[in-house]
């Protein structure tokens, strides 16, 4: 195992609780409204923490409240505008709110107290009057907090509470989104053995709930289906991806834990673990792949030993595989383990007994050979957080927390999931959960990361290069409360907390490492860079500076930065995009786009026929060879054909087209030269 040494040091401050951090991967940026570098969303001494990204990125949803008091909640557009307030101001509660998984809806629970009757309701996300999706209540009935959205955004399932301690009584019910009557779906069972945890399947269609055991019922109504019973059954049923199947743990009382998997429209269950799982402090120890295929589970200890083994074992039944076997009764550390996102894997920590100490593996989902992924030297940190590793989100490697030298001093590192080189961050670091990229590239932290110790959000490189600022510099007394990537990967939002004026909703579009919504493989600095391409296809994207970018061969993707930049596409069908400030772009060979940002720009087409679009500012098109598309866009443009039966369109403006020599057309031209 080798391991490269990047040290950017830098102590990191407590991000606090990360919400909805979702990653998606976006082949093309959405054409949306552009957002201006770090625009202040919400402020004030009132403003808490929490915040959600609307599934589609286009709204963020946050609470204002007093610490220990009522929290009213708000949308505001991530890329600028008018907050609204979407819960009842007129009524006395703080607000529990989500939002729909189609971006349409928040739907909130008014929150009055114990013993008060709590209420949910629905309003747009955009604004608009609040819908009240609960039925009328008993005086002493409330609707409870776990309420959930079916993921078709349709209907939302909810329970109510009646009566007090010693005599709770529970019935379930289903609603239209935009409101109705409300459909009671534990019809036939006892109030008194419903419990408040609901399950909806993926496809919406029905619901999953424990009462005297474990039940399903269509999310529309009907009557509720048996799965299972037992003293101690699902205390946290899992349903696979496809809908089709629920997996639960049960088992009599005094018989330990097992685990089963039954159709959810009911059926025969069958039984999927062969010994008794692990229930560590009370609670069981298995996980569902997102593909739905396999269940992973620890075992109880057996022969004296501490800790159990790791198994898989396919969600419809069939002969348990070993994944990892604990050795000898002293192994240190209890086994950590996630599967990859892609379902592929299985990442765990176990203990070594010479040297002592954790390591970190990989092992195929469905069995093989283990493969150590951490350094021998690094023995993994497994403190009290309990979270030694993060997954990126393309399942492309880990990170995880190490102890070089077993002086407490904690690194990080990363390393494929193939146990290849591992590169040493050099950041102290012992909190969970990492925010990461999409595509895995790199992932966020917040701290003092900068080469002369600048404060803030960075984005760090998986691969080791220098972690660049992404937040707005931090100023003294000030600190990062939160942060939460927006669904589509394009936008940061952070929580700025300052002792005199509260705190800050930030936004930032994270450009840094996009072009046109393509991941970028080289990247410049802040400062005035020469980037060379290679001969194969690249997305380079600049920074500040004045910067002179050479594409090389490929057809490259180039992004210039906000300084007044000189890019060559080279050979290859190259698309390259000027920004903020005057940049030259030239095409060279190849099929060419060029679009220049909204200054006076100089755009160069070359040989081959080149699509060149001016956009904003005055800006000068030269064609070159080939039969070029020159579009002028905003401002007193020039636009020159040269070589070639060329097409020039000058814009609302007043514009000069030149054709050159050959059979050329125009339009929107104010002046002309060699065009009939």
């Amino acid at each position: 195992m080798t391991t490269t040494r990047r040290r950017w040091r830098g102590r990191l401050v407590h991000l606090g609780a990360l919400l909805a951090v979702a990653y998606a991967t976006a082949a093309v940026a959405p054409a949306d409204a552009a957002i201006d570098d770090h625009v202040v969303l919400a402020q004030g001494q009132d403003l808490t923490s929490q915040m959600l990204s609307a599934p589609d990125s286009g709204t963020l949803l946050y609470q204002t409240g007093i610490d220990g008091g009522l929290d009213d909640c708000y949308s505001v557009p991530i890329f600028g505008g008018e907050a609204v307030r979407i819960d009842r101001p007129a009524v006395a509660a703080a607000c529990i709110a989500t939002i729909s998984p189609d971006s349409r809806w928040a739907v909130f629970l008014e929150y009055r107290g114990s013993g008060e009757q709590d209420e949910l309701f629905a309003v747009p996300l955009s604004g608009g009057p609040p819908i009240r999706l609960n039925d009328d209540l008993s005086p002493d009935g409330r609707v409870e907090t776990g309420f959930a959205i079916a993921p078709d955004s349709s209907r939302v399932v909810y329970t109510v509470e009646t009566g007090g301690a010693g005599d709770t009584r529970r019935d379930l019910y289903s609603v239209d989104i935009a409101g109705g009557d409300s459909v009671m779906l534990n019809a036939g069972l006892a109030p008194e053995t419903v419990r408040t945890w609901i399950w909806i399947t993926p496809d919406g269609a029905h619901v999953v709930f424990l009462a005297d055991g474990l039940y399903s019922v269509p999310i529309r109504g009907g009557p509720p289906v048996r799965l299972a019973g037992g003293a101690r059954t699902a205390t946290a049923p899992v349903i696979t991806t496809d809908s089709s199947t629920v997996v639960y743990e049960g088992g009599d009382v005094g018989e330990g834990y097992e685990l089963y998997s039954v159709p959810v429209t009911g059926g025969g269950a069958t039984r999927l673990a062969s010994g008794v799982l692990y229930a560590g402090d009370g609670g069981s120890n298995w996980q569902v792949s997102a593909s739905g295929e396999y269940v992973v589970y620890k075992t109880d200890g057996q022969d004296g030993r501490p800790y159990g083994d790791l198994y898989s074992v396919p969600v419809g039944g069939g002969s348990p595989t070993l994944l990892h076997e604990v050795v000898g009764a002293d192994a240190p550390g209890e086994m950590k383990y996630e599967i990859t996102p892609d379902g592929s894997h299985v990442v765990y920590t176990a203990g070594d007994v010479d040297p002592p100490g954790l390591e970190l593996y990989a092992v195929p989902i469905g069995g093989g050979t283990p493969v150590i992924l951490s350094d021998p030297a690094d023995r993994v940190w497994d403190g009290e957080n309990e979270c030694p590793f993060d997954i990126a989100p393309d399942s492309s490697g880990v990170t995880y927390r190490a102890d070089q030298a077993g002086d407490g001093e904690i690194h990080l590192y990363w390393t494929s999931l193939d146990g290849g080189v591992s590169v040493d961050h050099g950041v102290e670091l012992g909190w969970c959960n990492l925010p990461f990229a999409a595509d895995g590239s790199y992932f966020l932290l917040a701290g003092d990361l900068g080469p002369a110790g600048e404060r803030g959000v960075f984005a760090v490189p998986t691969g080791g290069e220098p972690p660049r600022l992404v937040s707005r510099q931090l100023q003294p007394g000030e600190e990062i409360d939160n942060m939460v990537i927006t669904p589509d990967g394009r936008r940061l939002l952070y929580v700025v907390e300052a002792p005199f004026w509260g705190r800050q909703i930030v936004a930032t579009e994270l450009k840094t490492f996009w072009c046109n919504g393509h991941p970028a493989d080289l990247v410049g600095t802040a400062g005035s860079d020469v980037i060379h391409g290679t001969d194969g296809r690249d997305v380079i994207v600049a920074f500040e500076g004045n910067d002179v970018i050479f594409g090389g061969g490929g057809r490259d993707l180039i992004c210039a930065g906000s300084g007044a930049d000189m890019v060559y596409g080279g050979r290859g069908a190259d698309r390259i995009f000027g920004q903020g400030g005057r940049d030259t772009l030239y095409g060279e060979g190849g099929r060419d786009m060029l679009i220049g940002g909204g200054r006076r720009d100089l755009l160069y087409g070359g040989s081959g026929p080149d699509t060149l679009n001016g956009e904003g500012g005055d800006d000068l098109l030269i064609g070159g060879g080939g039969d070029d598309l020159l579009k002028g866009g905003e401002g007193a443009d020039v636009l020159r054909g040269k070589i070639g039966d060329d097409d020039l369109r000058g814009g609302p403006d007043q514009d000069e087209c030149d054709g050159g020599p050959d059979v050329d057309t125009a339009r929107s031209c104010e002046q002309r030269s060699g065009i009939p």
